[in-house]
């Protein structure tokens, strides 16, 4: 059993706490701790710069992808459209592999893992499993993971714990399993929303086997088989990260009861930390982020962020925690250089996009708009793309001191609520949302429309 020394009410009391999407991505995953299942609230934001528009930085981004043919200074309406399909419930986000695209989805009581050609958007193949997930508030019945691709196959962890490997070239299975059920985890009132992470031979997931000793897993990545289990934790919202520090292999953790680290040979535990938020409505959604030897574990709002660092002997230390420096609640962290960006949670007077130095904790800069709780993904060095709440569509390039707007579309691109991660590969952009999948084209744009030349 766990080292922590949490009580089973304050356990089952965590594990039906309210969760919002799952990203998941990749990374990050997605929960609220506002009062009733709502995201309302919120003070509407006009798009607005950390500081006046630098054409000089913006030039010099831009052409840092011209030799690759990607364009990210798109006219206010966006990027041109390139094809669609319509979609059905889940917040996972789209991935693309090769000249392809794979997401997840619910039509009815079938959960359903789709694959489109990323020129024509032709459907290639599609795999079904059925689902009674029920969600009992405002938030749509999942599926809330994110599909994983590597190698020949695609691991997608379903709204009912299940979880798959198929080969992404042709949807055949290559083997399934129904971990909830053969781990003895209870459905919470959200569906499973933990994505794998998959390593050359093994994948590692959050599953939540609270009672079986299966808080995190890992199985054999070729024929699924369970390799060791460990922990009593309940499943967080997030994707295990794998680093290796003074020459040690490190598997870390956000589950609900706060960061874990073990060794992931043999599933032995080096160290675990409690952070989680106490209200009834909150749950760790943010996966975790390593810079050198530090780790920067966030949930929001309440207990914000914390900096841990590896030592030599697999030992840990504290170096900081700072409720309010950033707070993220279900919006995926970024790296830029040594630095941390991500967005805050929406009660400090509004959501915003801000950077911060894992070493100390000193805030670097900090944006404001109206992309509220967006989801950022890093494009190059030194380009953040990031799709808002409400649909709206942002290239920042970011500098030491502040961003410079590149881009930013004047009405929402994709439906409000805009929970999922974009995926981008060379001039392609996927968007997803509860009632489509979107692909647009980054090459084509007139520079003359450009913001930055404004």
């Amino acid at each position: 059993m766990s080292g922590f020394a949490v009580d089973r009410f304050a356990r089952c009391m965590r594990r039906i706490s309210l969760v919002g999407c799952c990203l998941l991505f990749l990374p990050g995953c997605h929960s609220s701790s506002e009062p009733e299942g709502t995201f309302e609230g919120f003070a509407a934001q006009e798009p607005t710069q950390a500081s006046p528009v630098d054409p000089a930085a913006a030039s010099a981004a831009r052409n840092r992808l011209a030799d690759e043919g990607v364009d990210l200074t798109w006219p206010p309406e966006g990027p041109p459209l390139l094809w669609q399909q319509p979609m059905g419930t889940g917040y996972g986000s789209p991935v693309i592999v090769g000249d392809r695209v794979i997401a997840n989805h619910r039509v009815d009581d079938s959960e359903r893992t789709v694959c489109f050609d990323l020129e024509s958007g032709d459907l290639i193949w599609e795999d079904q499993i059925p689902t009674t997930a029920v969600c009992e508030y405002e938030y749509s019945d999942g599926p809330y993971s994110t599909p994983v691709v590597a190698g020949d196959a695609v691991f997608v962890h379903h709204g009912q714990g299940q979880l798959s490997a198929i080969d992404w070239r042709d949807g055949r299975r290559i083997w399934h399993r129904d971990l909830y059920q053969e781990y003895q985890v209870p459905p919470g009132i959200f569906p499973a929303g933990a994505s794998p992470l998959v390593t050359q031979d093994r994948v590692f997931l959050s599953l939540g086997g609270v009672d079986t000793d299966a808080g995190i897993i890992a199985l054999d990545r070729a024929t699924g088989e369970t390799i060791w289990a460990a922990t009593d934790h309940a499943a967080a919202y997030t994707i295990p990260v794998m680093t290796r520090v003074h020459g040690n292999d490190h598997l870390l953790v956000i589950t609900a009861e706060g960061l874990v680290s073990l060794d992931p040979t043999d599933g032995s535990v080096d160290w675990e930390i409690q952070h989680f938020g106490r209200a009834p409505l909150s749950y760790n959604a943010v996966s975790p982020v390593v810079i050198d030897d530090i780790v920067l574990a966030v949930t929001g709002p309440g207990p914000g962020a914390l900096a841990v660092r590896i030592l030599p002997d697999r030992g840990h230390e504290r170096v900081w925690k700072d409720r309010r420096v950033l707070d993220s609640q279900f919006n995926r962290l970024v790296t830029w250089k040594d630095h941390v960006i991500g967005f805050t949670a929406a009660g400090q007077g509004g959501a915003s996009l801000r950077m911060i130095a894992p070493a100390d904790g000193a805030l670097v800069w900090e944006y404001k708009s109206i992309l509220r709780r967006g989801q950022p993904v890093r494009v190059g060095d030194d380009i953040i793309l990031a799709i808002g709440e409400r649909g709206h569509l942002a290239s920042l390039a970011v500098r030491r001191d502040g961003v410079d707007v590149l881009a930013f579309t004047d009405q929402p691109l994709m439906t409000d609520p805009s929970y999922c991660t974009p995926a981008i590969r060379g001039n392609r952009l996927v968007l997803k949302d509860e009632e489509r999948l979107a692909v647009f084209d980054l090459s084509t744009f007139d520079p003359s429309l450009s913001t930055t030349e404004d």
